[in-house]
This record gives structure tokens, C-alpha cells and sequence, in this order.
């Protein structure tokens, strides 16, 4: 067991090249994604702006029909003024025109306020598509980021994977299955030495999560026996040279 350890051990020096050139790839990946998430809350700002300014847009139409109606009834209230026969009759259509007015006064204000919320609204939305646009170039900026980095160490990353092959060719499946999966989960470090805490104490503790180990996997690392792992973090145990 011990020369499958040190072989894992040699596998480990590999796998650790491999994982920050992993990780590094990750954190340009990870850029691409936050990126692509904020364009997506963009997009989901612009459309609300866009259906806001339909709303808007509605309104103020509608609005408008009614001012022009209001205002060819007050046309005709006031054509009505000169034809009236008889004082009372003058004094109703006066005050039907002075109500037309007054009512047709207050939907105009609100028509100004309609239309100056539309251009509020359309301002915001130049807002939006600009800030669309720089997330797009960023975006762009990102991948093209994420493509130079893939090409920098395609050769170095092909040569690692090369050397871990090689080295990975003795081990038996079962422990390189443990091995990659326990390196996948601690990114690269799939192993831990067993570090003596205090020189006169059989005290001892995983190099990986400094939590205790006991005796008994100390002794089946001295006796060369199975695979021993740390019960916390799970890596792969190995006897720290003195």
C-alpha cells in the first residue's frame, strides 16, 4: 500500500498543476455567467420599460380623444350661445360650456402629466439599452478572455494530462476513482498528511482541515494497509515524513 501511496502522492503534484489551471479557468467562466445573469435582469428591465411606455402611450391617447371631443362640444355649446332664444336658456348652455371647460382643464393636466411620465419613462429606457450595450461588450470582452486563456495553456494543460496518465498507470481503478473524485471536491487536494501534534503525545491531525485523527488509522498508515481518510474532510491520509 505504501507504493500506491507514493504514487498517489506523485499524482498529487500533478493534480494540483491541473487545478489551478482548472480554477483559473473557472473564475473567467464564473465572470461569463454574473455577466450574462446582469444582461438577462437588463433585458427583463428593458422589456417592463417597453410595456410601461405601450401602457403610457395608451393613456395619453386615450386622453387625448377626450380633450378633442370635449373640445368640439364646447364648440358647439358656444355656436349654441348665440342661438338661444331666452335668458334661461343662455344661462343652461353657459353653464353646461363653463363645465365642459372646467372638466376638459383638469383631463389636460393630466394629460401633461401622462406625457411628461412617458418621457420619463423613454429617458430611462436610453438608460437601459446603454447599460445593455456596455454589459454586452463586457460579455464579449470575457469570453474572448476565456478563449485566450484555453489557448495560453492548451499545451501545458495537454502535457499535465499526459504526465497524470502516465502517472495514474499503476494505480489500481478503484483508487484513482477515489482519488479524482476526492480531488474534485477539494479542488486538487485529494490528500493530507497526518501531522504528530505534540512530540511526546500520540496526538495527531489531518494537515487538510487540522481536525484530529485517531490512533487506530495512524497505525494502519504505519502498517501499509488500505486507504485512510480523514473523517471530516474526507481526503486521502499519508504519514508525514519526520
Amino acid at each position: 500500500m505504501s507504493s500506491i501511496i507514493e504514487a498517489l502522492q506523485q499524482l498529487q503534484e500533478i493534480e494540483r498543476d491541473i487545478a489551478v489551471i482548472r480554477g483559473e479557468e473557472q473564475s473567467r467562466i464564473e465572470r461569463i455567467e454574473r455577466i450574462e445573469r446582469q444582461v438577462a435582469a437588463v433585458d427583463r428591465r428593458l422589456r417592463d420599460a417597453k410595456a410601461r411606455i405601450s401602457e403610457v402611450q395608451r393613456e395619453v391617447d386615450a386622453i387625448d380623444l377626450d380633450v378633442r371631443v370635449r373640445e368640439a362640444n364646447i364648440a358647439k355649446h358656444r355656436e349654441a350661445l348665440n342661438t338661444a332664444r331666452t335668458n334661461k336658456e343662455y344661462t343652461a348652455i353657459l353653464t353646461t360650456l363653463n363645465t365642459e371647460k372646467a372638466d376638459s382643464a383638469k383631463i389636460e393636466a393630466t394629460e401633461l402629466q401622462k406625457m411628461a411620465e412617458l418621457d420619463e419613462v423613454r429617458h430611462g429606457l436610453g438608460g437601459i439599452e446603454e447599460e445593455r450595450k456596455e454589459l454586452l461588450e463586457r460579455l464579449d470582452k470575457a469570453k474572448a478572455a476565456l478563449e485566450t486563456y484555453r489557448q495560453s495553456v492548451a499545451e501545458r494543460r495537454a502535457r499535465l494530462e499526459q504526465r497524470k496518465a502516465e502517472a495514474a498507470a499503476d494505480i489500481p481503478a478503484v483508487s484513482l476513482q477515489t482519488f479524482d473524485r476526492v480531488a474534485r471536491h477539494h479542488e486538487g487536494e485529494a490528500m493530507a498528511a497526518v501531522i504528530r501534534i505534540h512530540p511526546r503525545r500520540q496526538d495527531y491531525c489531518c494537515a487538510g482541515c487540522n481536525m484530529k485523527v485517531t490512533l487506530d488509522v495512524v497505525n494502519t498508515l504505519h502498517g501499509g494497509g488500505d486507504l485512510q481518510f480523514c473523517q471530516v474532510c474526507g481526503r486521502i491520509l499519508y504519514l508525514d515524513k519526520p
